[in-house]
């Protein structure tokens, strides 16, 4: 008898994906809708021919221009969380589909997008009701000083 398991790789990878919570999986289909919607309003492409420079842009603009159905703002900690789900689904698309390795996390190409999306959060947190509550506790505790 062998000290380790007989689990074949594609069994592995139905454990590993039926590890995933359902809602986990909706979010991340929800919000990537969400991006290609906004893809096609704006007319920008998804393909190989599309450069990292163009990659970036598309997530600057939607990084600062994203909104809820109603046009009305996100809160500022959901702006960072939708973001990164994008980025990492934008980066699994390019890999799955082309082959193209892309990080909006690191690369310098990506550098301004994670800018929109931090300068979005900061003028986001300035409207009470857009920011975490931790973010209103600090104010009211710099206020007190």
């Amino acid at each position: 008898m062998s000290r380790f398991g007989v689990c074949s790789l594609s069994t592995i990878d139905k454990k590993v994906k039926g590890n995933v919570p359902i809602n986990t999986e909706k979010a991340k289909k929800t919000v990537w809708n969400q991006f290609t919607t906004f893809c096609t309003e704006r007319e920008y492409t998804l393909s190989a021919e599309t450069s990292e420079a163009q990659l970036a842009n598309i997530m600057k603009d939607y990084a600062y221009n994203m909104k809820k159905m109603d046009g009305e703002d996100y809160k500022e900690g959901t702006i960072k969380t939708m973001w990164n789900q994008t980025a990492k689904s934008l980066q699994e698309k390019y890999l799955n589909d082309f082959d193209i390795k892309i990080n909006p996390f690191s690369d310098a190409a990506f550098k301004t997008a994670r800018g929109a999306r931090d300068a979005k959060r900061k003028a986001l947190q300035s409207i009470p009701e857009k920011r975490r509550a931790s973010a209103a506790a600090l104010e009211e505790k710099i206020g007190m000083q």
